[in-house]
């Protein structure tokens, strides 16, 4: 008998395993600043353990329970949910603190100054602090190089180049330290950026060079709506944006009723999907299936005017 992970649980699963094992988005714009990577011996820990917990496709398995006791509906707040269940239930990394914040006193009074996103050890009893980005973003470029200024988000107000200088100028700078109470601020926490994401391109041009970007990170492509025709004649699924991190590998990861049209009636529904939100500015996620309907072969975002 085949086990068959429920929709729900099996897009928790699907991403949490793109989470864990896809290459990092970018690299930090100093030597010494550390990237959070596994090696190929974690790797395969990670892998076996994921393993276990796809075979578990029983609705009160361990990470439909940890899901269901809080719901997420932001990408961030979600992947950091994802990767606090690795670190509290999974092998290799052990969490010692999520979300830590950063207090002093003045006046008698607490005042927050930001938080830490997860302090862990490793296998070796190093002391990590880990600062999660799962990012999206459009190349503007049309240049053979680009800069993480080129690169904004698809609500287009953030850019790579924000993201970038506030990921490692100032999250990884922060201290334990400065954490209230005891015992985070007790011990030295070794920073590591811990990137995940997708960039998108031109559809049809080549994709520039960028020395921020991993050279092994996640490529998508973008277009106007108005250019859709252009896209190969297939079917495409919708993705919500909760869906946006993994690679869709069933159709069924979309839920019992999934968006799944002809690359025209696609363009159609993306319209539909503007004007309920009100958002008309956003791009849209879609992603090219294979023949079987079953899972993506590229993933594009589509934009109403860029």
């Amino acid at each position: 008998m085949t086990l068959t992970a429920e929709p729900t649980s099996a897009r928790h699963l699907a991403t949490l395993r793109w989470l864990l094992l896809s290459p990092p988005l970018v690299v930090p714009p100093e030597a010494d600043t550390q990237l959070a990577v596994f090696t190929p011996n974690e790797n395969a820990q990670i892998e076996q353990w994921l393993c276990v917990l796809e075979f578990d496709a029983t609705a009160d398995n361990p990470l439909s329970v940890w899901m269901q006791s809080r719901s997420e509906a932001r990408i961030g707040r979600y992947a950091e949910r994802l990767l606090e269940f690795y670190l509290t239930h999974g092998p290799v990394h052990h969490l010692a603190g999520a979300h830590v914040p950063l207090r002093s006193e003045v006046n008698g009074l607490k005042v927050t100054h930001g938080e830490l996103d997860f302090l862990l050890t490793n296998a070796q009893g190093q002391r990590l602090h880990w600062e999660l980005a799962a990012k999206f973003f459009l190349c503007t470029t049309t240049s053979p190089v680009a800069t993480p200024a080129d690169f904004i988000g698809p609500n287009g107000v953030e850019t790579l180049a924000h993201k970038w200088h506030k990921l490692f100028a100032k999250q990884l700078q922060r201290q334990a330290a400065h954490a209230l109470p005891a015992p985070w601020n007790a011990h030295t926490w070794q920073p590591q950026a811990y990137t995940r994401g997708w960039m998108f391109y031109r559809w049809g041009q080549a994709v520039p060079q960028c020395d921020a970007l991993h050279t092994q990170h996640g490529k998508g492509w973008w277009i106007d709506w108005a250019g859709m025709a252009q896209l190969p004649s297939a079917h495409y699924a919708y993705l919500p944006r909760l869906h946006w991190m993994a690679p869709l590998t069933d159709v069924s990861q979309l839920g019992n009723e999934p968006v799944v049209l002809p690359r025209d009636a696609m363009a159609q529904y993306l319209q539909t999907v503007w004007a309920e939100s009100g958002r008309h500015t956003d791009a849209l996620m879609v992603v090219r299936m294979d023949g079987s309907i079953r899972r993506e072969l590229g993933r594009f975002f589509i934009h109403p005017a860029l």
